[in-house]
């Protein structure tokens, strides 16, 4: 199976499909194909440009279930390569899941790539992209949550107390102290959620 050919096919699909709800990839009846057109794309030891953007494109439209994802981790080929674009890739759904397979990578390059992400536009993209840090970039992941705890974003909030919570950071309890009286009911659920568990 083609990879060019099975995003050809999945577009023509889309063009027909009301695209106004979160989950309407899932739809598609032919994403066997695609997925192991995907598959077949990753044996090779180097892709071209087009072949890099086709399976960015299908990673993100494969948002919901991540099999795309699961089929590049585990074949753990082109992953630096297709990190290398996702960098300024337009698709945001690309760009979160390219930080979280680079997790699963314990070398610079990927330390250093996914610390691009953790700087991305966009929040969502930010935010899992720096709770991914944490696996192997521990100290930037610490730093950097610390700083998140001022961030104007709840869910940015949110995700800063996990990871200092995870790491057991000698910042935690100045960010408890610091959110035990946010704006945001969610981040006041979880600053009582985590002192029950520490105090």
């Amino acid at each position: 199976m083609d990879l060019e050919t099975e995003i050809a096919r999945f577009k023509s699909w889309a063009a027909g499909q009301a695209q106004d709800c979160g989950e309407w990839e899932v739809e598609y009846q032919e994403w066997p194909r695609l997925r192991a057109a995907v598959d077949k794309a990753l044996l090779k030891p180097a892709l071209d440009d087009s072949e890099v953007e086709l399976l960015l494109y299908a990673l993100a439209r494969d948002n919901e279930c991540e099999f795309v994802r699961g089929i590049i981790e585990a074949a753990r080929t082109n992953i630096l390569q297709l990190a290398r674009a996702a960098i300024n890739h337009p698709d945001p759904d690309a760009r979160w899941q390219i930080a979280e397979i680079l997790s699963t990578l314990d070398e610079t390059e990927a330390i250093l790539l996914l610390r691009r992400f953790v700087a991305d536009t966009d929040e969502y993209v930010r935010r899992r992209a720096m709770l991914a840090t944490r696996k192997h970039d521990r100290e930037f992941a610490e730093e950097t949550a610390y700083r998140w705890v001022g961030f104007a974003h709840e869910y940015s909030r949110l995700a800063a107390l996990d990871v200092l919570y995870d790491l057991r950071s000698q910042h935690l309890g100045h960010a408890l102290e610091k959110l035990r009286n946010d704006p945001s009911m969610y981040v006041r659920q979880r600053v009582a959620e985590i002192e029950g568990e520490v105090y």
